[in-house]
Parts: C-alpha cells; structure tokens; sequence
C-alpha cells in the first residue's frame, strides 16, 4: 500500500486537474466557467498562480485525488 501524501505540483499534473476540475464545470452550478478546461489551458493557470504561491496535489496510490 502506498501512502498518500501532499506534495507540490507540476506543469505535468495539468492534465489530471483538469480531468478533476471539469466536471465541476459541465455537472454543477459551482462553478461560473461554462466550457470544459483543456489541459494546456490548466497549465498556464498553474504556471501564473505557481510564480506567486505554492499549487499542492494530494496524491494515494499513483493516483491524483484533489488539488489546492
């Protein structure tokens, strides 16, 4: 079994973001974004918020269960 843990992430985690992003986008309200975030896109949201403040995943398993 392996741990989960935080960890900081990377440019390479885009693409797993976005997968847990847009559903939230296309199956609720809770969002105000009305298209689904392609993962070039979530990349350069990552790389701008990344030059001011930490972008952490919570990782279990090999598999990327959430982000802040």
């Amino acid at each position: 079994m392996i741990t989960p843990m935080i960890r900081a992430a990377t440019l390479d985690d885009a693409p797993a973001i976005a997968a847990l992003y847009n559903p939230y986008i296309t199956d609720t309200d809770i969002s105000f974004e009305s298209e689904p975030v392609s993962d070039d896109v979530m990349a350069t949201r990552m790389q701008g918020i990344m030059a001011n403040y930490p972008w952490l995943v919570f990782e279990g398993e090999g598999t990327l269960l959430g982000y802040a």
